[in-house]
């Protein structure tokens, strides 16, 4: 079913484009300080770390923070200095390189499609998802705007109302951080949330 309702997101290594003069030679070693979120999207780049990869290959790099926010505060973070190398989704990637980011997609990192998981009361869904209807009334947290998360469940909102089967204008999304996301289903401020698969075991291991 998630196939089908919810599409895939790719991941991407985002790295600033570093101007340099003279020849190769008297280039300066550059530092790779690299962005990530708290994501099983993001392993490689944080096992690279753990095992000392990055190190053994010659390279110099180091973890310049982890974005709980979601990738559009990653990319402010990059806009501001703090990486020269982030992992993003790429729809945060575009958005910010259209908006005049100097950085460039490098290589295609991950590609996993995000889940729907819906309030419950000791382990007991408070509702049954069946049909795209089904959100009609519902609030729904997710991370920030442009977010991969966003873009994927805002294009399909728009495709499922295209084809007569929702009304968007009575979904209400409220976008927010992870923990945010867990505090809004446990105090049933939040009706569902959506976000990538192995953050969503959190509520479902906690009951809620």
């Amino acid at each position: 079913m998630y196939k089908k309702l919810l599409l895939c997101i790719v991941l991407v290594l985002v790295a600033l484009i570093l101007s340099s003069t003279g020849c190769v030679e008297e280039r300066e070693t550059t530092t790779l300080r690299i962005g990530f979120q708290p994501s099983a999207h993001h392993a490689a780049g944080m096992i690279a770390f753990e095992k000392g990869w990055f190190r053994d290959a010659g390279i110099n790099a180091t973890v310049a923070g982890i974005y709980w926010g979601g990738g559009s505060p990653e990319m402010e973070a990059m806009r501001a200095g703090e990486m020269n190398v982030a992992y993003v989704g790429i729809s945060p990637a575009i958005n910010a390189i259209g908006h005049g980011l100097d950085a460039k997609v490098v290589a295609a990192a991950q590609k996993e499609a995000q889940v729907l998981v819906v309030a419950a009361t000791n382990g007991t869904p408070d509702w049954v998802y069946t049909k795209p209807s089904d959100l009609e009334g519902k609030t729904i947290g997710t991370l920030t705007a442009g977010s991969i998360q966003d873009v994927v469940l805002d294009s399909w909102m728009n495709r499922m109302e295209a084809e007569g089967r929702l009304d968007k204008s009575k979904v209400t999304i409220k976008y927010m951080g992870i923990g945010d996301m867990m505090t809004g289903l446990a105090t049933k401020k939040l009706d569902a949330i959506y976000l990538s698969e192995e953050l969503t075991e959190i509520p479902v291991l906690a009951g809620y």
